[in-house]
């Protein structure tokens, strides 16, 4: 062992001093201390450079499980694709010909929520839906009733020229 003479700073002989005093061993010299603190550095080092390479090691699992996670959810958007494709299937089959008419002409509507149920889509869909008009209001109510009225009147004289003429054999008779 080669021997050296060193000057301390007081925090470095404070901490020279509690390496000293501690109770594992009871009381060591100056130069045992010296010695144990050197080997803690290199275990320190030594810990350290473990904790390097485990971070390391941290980060390669999680970007590979951050791939993983992205396959599977690419997965997982190619099956609710085919689930679709399949429930759009299921649908055409389940149409009547009058619904699949429609569709042909103007293109099948889309479901709104793919995990809904497909029977009660196709219900919807087959069902033909009833003609409501908007009730009219304001203005524009005026407006429908003349539009019905010409529509009325334009339509009547056909119809009383056939009841005159039915109406005047029933007096001739």
């Amino acid at each position: 062992m080669e021997r050296i003479t060193a000057s301390l700073e007081e925090r470095h002989q404070a901490y020279l001093k509690r390496v000293r005093e501690e109770p594992e061993e009871g009381e060591r010299g100056k130069s045992e201390a010296v010695r144990l603190i050197f080997e803690r550095a290199e275990e320190r080092d030594e810990l350290a450079q473990q904790r390097d390479a485990l971070r390391r090691k941290t980060d390669e699992l999680r970007s590979q499980l951050a791939a993983a996670n992205s396959r599977i959810d690419a997965s997982n958007e190619l099956v609710r694709a085919v689930e679709r494709e399949q429930s759009i299937a299921e649908r055409k089959a389940q149409a009547g010909i009058v619904t699949r008419a429609k569709w042909w002409l103007t293109g099948m509507p889309s479901s709104s929520s793919p995990s809904s149920s497909s029977s009660s889509e196709a219900a919807r869909v087959t069902e033909p839906e009833p003609a409501s008009e908007p009730e009219p209001s304001g203005e524009s109510a005026g407006a429908t009733e003349r539009a019905a009225a010409a529509e009325a009147s334009t339509a009547r004289p056909s119809r009383s020229s056939s009841s005159r003429s039915s109406s005047s054999r029933t007096n001739n008779e």
